[in-house]
């Protein structure tokens, strides 16, 4: 049987003030993914925290943050994040910017920096008053044991 990871506590547990939002609980398999779980951790966490941001801008909408993650074929994992965003947000190419300060988010830079470190990809976009986060991630086991060469990943101190 493979090892699950109840990560409920470790990143929704911040966000329980938030729970009016629907976040929902989810489990990830840790011992299928190359990627370590620090990782997957701030991943997770950057997601969650720019939709919870964005549903708290959102006066008088519905404000459910929608998180699916789906295991394709057997290579792959998929993670989804839709929140409501009536606000326009304003992009360089396919990174959105930040709406707290000049350039592009560092959630979202670190979202990118992770999938695109460990063969995966991630994509940003708004459509119909509704934000997308994709991150398509690579699930195959790294065979020689050793992790990935370092980015510029951004991880909390």
């Amino acid at each position: 049987m493979m090892d699950m990871i109840d990560t409920w506590m470790v990143l929704v547990f911040p966000f329980l003030d938030f729970m009016p939002f629907g976040l929902p609980r989810y489990w990830l398999f840790r011992d299928r993914l190359r990627i370590p779980f620090r990782y997957i951790t701030v991943l997770l966490g950057n997601l969650l925290e720019n939709a919870v941001e964005a549903c708290k801008r959102q006066a008088n909408t519905a404000q459910t943050i929608k998180l699916r993650i789906k295991q394709r074929g057997g290579s792959a994992l998929l993670i989804l994040v839709d929140n409501p965003c009536l606000t326009p947000v304003v992009f360089d190419g396919d990174m959105p910017l930040s709406s707290k300060r000049k350039g592009a988010g560092i959630g979202t830079y670190s979202v990118r920096e992770i999938a695109v470190r460990y063969g995966g990809t991630a994509q940003f976009e708004q459509k119909a008053g509704v934000f997308y986060a994709s991150v398509l991630l690579n699930i195959v086991p790294d065979v020689t044991g050793k992790e990935a060469p370092a980015g510029n990943v951004c991880l909390p101190k």
